[in-house]
């Protein structure tokens, strides 16, 4: 009898520790860790917003996406110069998000810039990490510091 009761115990007690130990644990994903970048809930506020034909929100996503996508493999120098492309393809995104701010109501254009201003920390530490790797920097740090540019623009916007 007193066995069972020690088990019993033994089995609350080590209920009661685990619940007490989840909300301390970290949810975060590192960056890096998805093949899509998280913010997918931010950009989202963006779909729908047109400008002509250009869904403001869907290119939004993509370059966000490319960039990330694009970071997030270089590992090297050889994975630095298959990125390029991507970092390219990023950069003519955010260019071309940039050049239709001005055709956006001032509402839109200030959630255009919280969005943006929400997401930079994320892509600024990506893009950090990713230069510290030897060899790396002098083959995408073009590309970074135009997309950077980009990212100062619709931040203000």
């Amino acid at each position: 009898m007193l066995a069972i009761g020690a088990l019993a115990w033994n089995h609350w007690a080590g209920r009661h520790r685990e619940v007490a130990e989840a909300p301390g644990q970290k949810t975060e994903q590192p960056v890096g860790v998805t093949g899509e970048a998280p913010y997918a809930g931010l950009l989202n506020k963006l779909r729908g917003i047109k400008v002509g034909d250009v869904d403001i929100g869907e290119l939004a996503t993509s370059a966000v996406n490319d960039a990330y996508t694009s970071l997030s493999g270089i590992k090297d120098e050889a994975t630095a110069q298959s990125a390029v492309s991507g970092l390219t393809k990023a950069t003519s995104e955010f260019d071309q998000l940039d050049g239709l701010l001005n055709q956006l109501t001032p509402e839109t254009r200030k959630t255009v810039a919280e969005i943006f201003a929400s997401i930079r920390p994320n892509l600024a530490q990506l893009m950090d990490r990713v230069l510290a790797i030897p060899g790396v920097g002098a083959i995408i740090e073009p590309a970074v510091d135009a997309i950077n540019a980009k990212l100062d623009a619709l931040t203000k916007a």
